[in-house]
């Protein structure tokens, strides 16, 4: 059996530290991330201000325990675009999840043949200025022929008609990257069902017909 474990010279430098210039390291690159959420993120700034925990205040490794945990319920008052921690002009791309280890399979859609998460339509959505994250996929029945609806709602301050060419093109962007063809209706904001504030992402009326 051949060795497989690297000599020390294949080794990056930093493989090749000291216990402590290892906790230097983890130090200063810590502060650097504290320090990166307070300037450039209002609600890390907020929430680090609540608590009396500046960045600059870190001493060593423990003190992170000064500052607060990020908890669903601010990930949820910050959706989608509340976190980022740079201009959206720099992000190049968006990665939406299920928020499980896996795709879960009672969350996939069959539409004609086709598997559709809803994360894949998120994941156009958010690209679309014009459109808000919050939206509903609508399956119905006509005939033998399932469709797949997108209620998806108008991103407050964006024009009626603006946000209906975005729609449009939402449609197209779904084909080309999913797959199937798909209708999209554009509603006014807070249009979406809630219940206890939280979305239905799938609606499945093909059941009812």
């Amino acid at each position: 059996m051949q060795e497989s474990t690297p000599r020390l010279e294949e080794l990056d430098p930093v493989e090749r530290i000291g216990v402590d210039e290892l906790r230097a390291l983890q130090l200063d690159r810590l502060r650097h991330s504290l320090r990166h959420a307070y300037d450039n993120v209002p609600h890390y700034r907020r929430a680090f201000d609540a608590l009396g925990a500046h960045p600059d205040e870190l001493r060593d490794l423990a003190g992170l325990a000064r500052f607060p945990f990020t908890a669903k319920a601010e990930l949820r008052e910050n959706y989608p675009y509340g976190m980022f921690a740079v201009p959206r002009e720099r992000i190049a791309r968006l990665h939406a999840s299920s928020g499980t280890t896996g795709r879960r399979t009672d969350d996939m859609m069959i539409v004609r043949g086709v598997n559709v998460f809803p994360t894949q339509i998120e994941e156009l959505i958010l690209r679309t200025p014009a459109l808000s994250p919050h939206f509903q996929c609508v399956l119905d029945r006509r005939g033998r022929l399932d469709t797949l609806t997108v209620h998806v709602e108008r991103r407050a301050g964006a024009a009626a008609d603006e946000a209906e060419r975005a729609g449009a093109m939402l449609v197209e962007q779904v084909k080309n990257t999913i797959g199937v063809s798909v209708a999209v209706r554009v509603i006014e904001p807070d249009g979406v069902e809630r219940s206890m504030g939280k979305m239905r992402r799938i609606v499945d009326q093909r059941r009812e017909a």
